[in-house]
């Protein structure tokens, strides 16, 4: 053994008894048969394992799952592994993978456990780069990594595959179409490994993740270029005179309400009637980083949007083309308005959450206040631990800044007068 260890008397009840560490591994060692523990992560798994010393290096192989072997039968099992090792014979792995598993079988693993976890975006954005050739169209990026074996997969296959897909032929003038979904593939991959690296089955036939901290992979990763899309102040009133004569009046509010609240595009498009309190001017939005979601202010001319909409179903933004039944792709609308207002094409959906932020500034809005409005995550100390500011003080700058923007885009809105109007419901 590599170092003395404390060791206990294995039962089927103190096995039963052993708690999941919060991070990590903990192993509790037999003091009946040398060498054979008990393993639990922090995923909840818990083995057997046998680790000893074996031609000048500590060898470990997970025997299997304590829930398919009984106490006496694993006693059995490491004694057997014990003799061949005495014999200088290196036992196989063991457990429910091989190195010759194919990575496509653990993928499907991956995406199992994880599909209640996901939304729905992030597990198309998966499956679309691992999708298989079709016809004349290649597969995604993952598509060649997934044919390959565990035990085939290293630093140096990443580093070949990362090539491939970086001198691989496309339409995109610009990029070739390349290095988003490299960057997003080494990316997916990569936590697959970390996921699959800890489990029981798979961990002794896979090269562990620290192959992706090669320097030449490192290298070869396309680097993010951050995007700088904004609306200038002097730009408010062109882009709210381009955007307010939209025919659909859904996709009109949708994008005025997103330069106003700073919200994210899907958090808000899956906005329901029932997340918006009118009496207590609310909108409660389903945060992708707080599990509980955030409530932002309800504020006047963002309420006389909303109110100006029939509610159709239970969505807010409500659309008869989409399965979903609420708005999924308001681009090209918002191109043409660009189009119409003779503003950069190049200005994002993603770009009018940007400019909430950079407008910001101009009524001095305290940064914690922007952040809380916009549902980042708090970074300094102060603000994780001793900062959750109340409604009512993130509407009075919220308001505020609705005014000003308002003022800059020419727009001429009364909240009192708009306030005494009628929603209407269809």
């Amino acid at each position: 053994m590599p170092a003395k260890k404390k060791k206990t008397n294995l039962t089927a009840k103190r096995i039963n008894a052993i708690k999941t560490p919060k991070t990590g591994q903990s192993i509790t060692w037999d003091a009946e048969v040398q060498g054979l523990g008990v393993r639990v992560t922090a995923g909840g798994a818990k083995s057997f394992i046998i680790e000893r010393w074996f031609e000048g290096s500590c060898l470990r192989r997970t025997i299997g799952a304590t829930a398919n072997w009984k106490l006496d039968d694993v006693r059995q099992e490491a004694r057997r592994l014990h003799r061949l090792m005495d014999q200088g014979v290196k036992p196989p792995t063991t457990g429910g993978g091989s190195a010759k598993t194919k990575v496509s079988e653990v993928w499907s693993e991956y995406l199992a456990a994880h599909v209640h976890r996901w939304g729905d975006r992030h597990m198309r954005d998966n499956r679309y780069l691992a999708r298989a050739p079709r016809d004349d169209k290649p597969g995604g990026i993952l598509w060649p990594l997934l044919q390959k074996k565990l035990g085939d997969v290293d630093a140096d296959t990443l580093i070949k595959w990362a090539k491939g897909a970086l001198n691989a032929p496309s339409k995109s003038k610009n990029s070739r179409g390349r290095h988003t979904a490299l960057r997003q593939g080494l990316m997916r991959f990569r936590a697959l490994w970390r996921w699959a690296y800890e489990r029981n089955e798979y961990q002794d036939v896979m090269n562990p993740p620290e192959m992706f901290s090669h320097s030449d992979l490192k290298a070869l990763k396309p680097k993010v270029h951050p995007r700088h899309d904004v609306l200038e102040k002097e730009q408010l009133a062109s882009w709210f005179g381009a955007v307010g004569k939209i025919k659909n009046p859904a996709i009109s509010a949708y994008l005025q309400i997103l330069l106003l609240t700073g919200a994210r595009r899907n958090e808000l498009s899956k906005l329901k009637w029932a997340d918006v309190d009118f009496q207590w001017k609310s909108i409660h939005l389903h945060d992708k980083i707080e599990a509980d979601g955030r409530t932002i202010p309800l504020t006047p001319y963002v309420e006389h949007l909303i109110t100006r909409l029939s509610e159709n179903n239970e969505w807010v933004f409500s659309s008869t083309r989409s399965e979903g039944g609420h708005i999924i792709e308001p681009r090209i609308a918002h191109k043409r308005a660009l189009a119409d207002a003779c503003l950069s094409p190049n200005l994002s959906i993603h770009g009018l959450r940007r400019s909430f932020s950079t407008l910001s500034e101009w009524i001095e809005m305290p940064s914690g206040i922007t952040a809380q409005i916009m549902g980042h995550k708090p970074s300094a100390t102060a603000e994780k631990h001793y900062k959750e500011r109340p409604l009512g003080l993130l509407a009075q700058w919220h308001r505020k800044l609705e005014v000003w923007m308002l003022s800059e885009g020419g727009i001429d809105f009364d909240a009192e007068a708009a306030a005494t109007g009628i929603r209407v419901v269809k």
